[in-house]
């Protein structure tokens, strides 16, 4: 597939924050010589916090009233763990994420690194860079994680 765009998959980086770090764990079991780096990532969209935005998405995408009436049929498009158990790996990846931001540890992170502990390498963020819960990393310390796969 990448050799259809002259890109070597080996020297890309799939990087998201939140759901975007959802989009590119979920992107690496395609592109599966590429690296991951997935900062406080969603695992599953079902326990995402606000659930006028799961409710929202669940009526326009899929025609039911909340996220938890999508059919069992799609769990491996909400679902992190669902999409790696079905294909049987996960793809190596490298997840940042702050202390502070108790949910996505607990509920996401977490979750990923007890299941795949041998393809999942997570850092946490404690002291200065750990507060602020669920915010973004200062960019300086994502450009270098991003060379550092790269090297």
């Amino acid at each position: 597939m990448s050799s259809d765009f002259n890109f070597s998959e080996a020297r890309t980086v799939l990087y998201g924050s939140s759901q975007g770090g959802f989009a590119a764990l979920a992107l690496g079991t395609y592109l599966t010589a590429a690296k991951v780096l997935a900062e406080c990532p969603q695992s599953d969209v079902r326990l995402f916090n606000l659930k006028t935005d799961t409710s929202r998405a669940a009526k326009f995408c899929y025609g039911v009233d909340s996220i938890s009436a999508v059919p069992k049929t799609f769990d491996n498009r909400l679902s992190l763990m669902a999409l790696y158990k079905s294909i049987g790996f996960a793809p190596r990846n490298r997840i940042l994420v702050k202390q502070t931001d108790t949910h996505a540890v607990d509920f996401h992170v977490k979750p990923l690194k007890d299941a795949f502990s041998n393809r999942t390498d997570v850092h946490v963020f404690d002291g200065a860079l750990g507060e602020g819960g669920h915010s973004a990393l200062p960019k300086e310390i994502i450009v270098d994680e991003i060379n550092a796969l790269l090297a």
